[in-house]
């Protein structure tokens, strides 16, 4: 039994990775599309006011 306990443990880390790696990459090709159209970065890309 106590050779089961590491490998449970790291089979739950790999999920909870992959789990928010996938999160993480949906919201991204979800918002993607969104970004364009949102009018503060419009205008911050029109006008380039990110120069330092």
């Amino acid at each position: 039994m106590p050779q089961m306990a590491p490998m449970w443990w790291t089979l739950m880390m790999l999920m909870f990775i992959i789990m928010l790696m996938t999160l993480s990459i949906l919201t991204y090709f979800s918002l993607r599309p969104l970004m364009p159209k949102m009018p503060f970065n419009k205008n911050d890309l029109n006008t380039s006011n990110w120069k330092w």
